[in-house]
């Protein structure tokens, strides 16, 4: 396991490298960090690795929706008693 040191472009290279890899089939961030804490770790890999796939566009096209739609709005029924 690789300690890695506070370099903020060290850290966004390896993030751009296991979230590029071929093999990677746009990981979400929890495939993304059981991968990487493997290889190596620093202080906050797993809120680094979450803000970096919430901010690659293409994951959040390829996002799935988990929930239902809503639909129409269906009036209360009314009360006959108080």
């Amino acid at each position: 396991m690789i300690v890695v040191p506070y370099d903020i472009y060290l850290r966004r290279t390896i993030l751009i490298e296991a979230h590029s890899s071929p093999f990677a089939m746009l990981p979400r961030s929890t495939k993304m960090n059981r991968g990487l804490k493997d290889e190596c770790y620093w202080v906050g890999l797993k809120r680094g690795v979450a803000d970096f796939v919430s901010k690659c566009e293409v994951c959040q096209c390829v996002k799935a929706e988990y929930q239902f739609p809503s639909g129409l709005l269906q009036p209360l029924r009314i009360s006959e008693r108080k």
